[in-house]
This record gives structure tokens, C-alpha cells and sequence, in this order.
């Protein structure tokens, strides 16, 4: 399956803690959904959320590295193009994030997550009240983010790309049409370009 789409988003982080941060990201968009098996759906709501808390390195102050908090929601509702009906995915996931920035006026920063753990739950109960819905575990996964901040008089430009890779999740035993078969989230891969506008 393929999402594609513009999203909209606000970014938030503290300030005055010291040698800690604390930061918020969340992205609304309508995007469109399509499958080689199942069809097509367009302006599919999609909401993430990208919370984070940071500590700086006292001996190397370009070095931040912490907790960080992911959750994903696809309301995929509606009927395909090939006639199947959708469900709602739901994703949170635990990473652990580690930030390099360099020093100057317009700095480069460079983000790193590993996976520690995820939960998926596909809400298969929406399509057909016969079906289970199904909870799944991510163990594995990263993400890479390359980003730079362009300072003008009133405010500053931040354009940025972003990949993240989840391995293949746990097999869950479900029952469907009176047969037990196995149930598992498939590798995901996503691409994010954007840019970040910061008013001063």
C-alpha cells in the first residue's frame, strides 16, 4: 500500500532548561491511498505526532540524545475504488533519538532514532464486525533526518528531509472465515520533505 500527500504541521520546544529540551511536532494532512490489490481512496486523514525530550552533552554541547514518543493514525474510511472498505491504523512507537548540530549562523543538524519498541493496531472490527481487530509489536526500526536552518530579518527557514524504516511487526494468530491464520504489519518505509518556518 502507498500514502501520498501534503501535510501541515506545528513544531514547538522549550526553553530555559538547561541542559535539557523538550520538543512537540504534529502533521495533519489529507493524503491519498492506493493498492495494487485493493484500490484506490483519496483524502485519507492522517495525524502524527513527534514528541521528544533531549539532553546536550556537557562535554560536547553539538550532541543531544534522550526519548522520543511517535504516534501514527491512518483514518483510512470509505469504500476503495475496488470496493473494499477501510479501517483505522493506529501506530505508537518508542525511540531513541540522537542529534548532532554544528555551530554558526546557519547550522546543519542531523537526527538518528532506533526503535526500542511499537505497538500496531489495525481496526479490521470496521470493516466487518466478524473480524478481529489486531494488535501487532515493532522491535526494529530508524530514522535519519537532515535539516538546515536559513536565518532572515523576521524569521527562520528550516528545510529538512526525513526516512523512516519499521521492520516487519510480530505474527498475530486471528480468526477469519472459521480459519486461523497469521496476522503481521509489513515493513514500512516513509519519505518526508518539508520545511519548517520559525517566526521571530
Amino acid at each position: 500500500m502507498n500514502l501520498k500527500g501534503p501535510e501541515l504541521g506545528l513544531h514547538w520546544q522549550s526553553r530555559h532548561l538547561k541542559a535539557s529540551t523538550l520538543e512537540a511536532d504534529v502533521h495533519v494532512g489529507l493524503q491519498n491511498y492506493s493498492s495494487a490489490l485493493s484500490g484506490q481512496l483519496d483524502s485519507v486523514l492522517n495525524v502524527d505526532t513527534r514528541w521528544r525530550a533531549l539532553r546536550t552533552l556537557t562535554t560536547q554541547p553539538q550532541w543531544q540524545y534522550g526519548l522520543a514518543l511517535h504516534t501514527h493514525s491512518n483514518f483510512l474510511r470509505g469504500t476503495t475504488t475496488l470496493g473494499f472498505g477501510g479501517y483505522d491504523r493506529l501506530s505508537t512507537q518508542v525511540w531513541l533519538p540522537l542529534r548532532w548540530q554544528s555551530v554558526g549562523n546557519q547550522p546543519w543538524a542531523m537526527d538518528a532514532g532506533w526503535l526500542l519498541w511499537g505497538e500496531h493496531v489495525s481496526r479490521l472490527s470496521q470493516v466487518n464486525s466478524n473480524l478481529q481487530d489486531v494488535t501487532n509489536t515493532q522491535r526494529r526500526g530508524i530514522y535519519l533526518q537532515v535539516s538546515q536552518k536559513m536565518s532572515t530579518s523576521r524569521s527562520v527557514i528550516e528545510p529538512y528531509a526525513r526516512w523512516t524504516r519499521v521492520d516487519v511487526s510480530d505474527i498475530r494468530t486471528v480468526m477469519i472465515d472459521g480459519q486461523i491464520r497469521g496476522a503481521y504489519e509489513p515493513q514500512n518505509n516513509r519519505m518526508n520533505l518539508g520545511v519548517k518556518w520559525h517566526f521571530r
